[in-house]
């Protein structure tokens, strides 16, 4: 019988975080937009997001101790980021300042080029609501109902502390906008951009926010 065990995220767990982070910004497309709107190759895209992963500031999606990971037979299968925006003054947005901390300057200024398309599908995050980023099911371990069980746990673990979830996900993404409105989320905003780059640097050019109450 296989044993699920929760747990915090670790340092060791790095490498799988960043697996989990490139996969969720892919949302089953080739597009990772870490790369193309910086400019950069995949693979200084996993060092850059090592290296801030291990800079630990917590309070955003960039953080190894903001996941938690679920274990199959102590084994890393699945994760997510968690924090509450705004609980101590943390906020989401240290996230914009540790990108501009560890990515060259002459790739921040690529992405400004798609200014207009960041706008159109930015979606603010409720302070006091329970965030989830970086949602990850490894591929062997799909289709076994651990990403509801993988959320029951965290919602538990918050219990008292907020009320409501919230997480975006790609509006093309119809099968995990599916799973996630079965565990009981429902879209609460929808942004599309009309811009031609959009479609060359993201998995699409729509972004859902979906709020689950706890």
């Amino acid at each position: 019988m296989t044993k699920i065990s929760f747990r915090k995220g670790r340092q060791e767990d790095i490498p799988f975080l960043v697996q989990a982070i490139i996969a969720a910004e892919k949302s089953g497309t080739e597009r990772l937009s870490y790369a193309t709107m910086y400019g950069l190759k995949e693979s200084e895209v996993v060092r850059l997001l090592s290296e801030m992963l291990e800079e630990e500031i917590e309070g955003q999606e960039l953080c190894f101790s903001s996941f938690y990971v679920l274990e199959s037979d102590g084994k890393p299968a699945a994760t997510m980021a968690v924090w509450i925006e705004g609980e101590e003054g943390s906020s989401s947005s240290l996230m914009s300042a540790l990108l501009a901390h560890y990515i060259p300057v002459e790739n921040l200024k690529k992405a400004m080029a798609y200014r207009k398309v960041f706008a159109d599908l930015r979606v603010e995050r409720t302070i006091g609501n329970l965030q989830m980023e970086g949602v990850y099911i490894a591929p062997e371990h799909r289709g076994k109902g651990l990403l509801g069980q993988l959320i029951q746990h965290i919602t538990a673990q918050f219990k008292g502390r907020t009320t409501h979830a919230e997480l975006q996900v790609d509006g093309e993404n119809l099968r995990a906008i599916k799973a996630y409105e079965k565990i009981g989320f429902r879209i609460s905003l929808e942004r599309q951009s009309d811009e031609a780059d959009a479609l060359l640097i993201l998995p699409s050019n729509k972004k859902c926010a979906m709020t689950l109450d706890l």
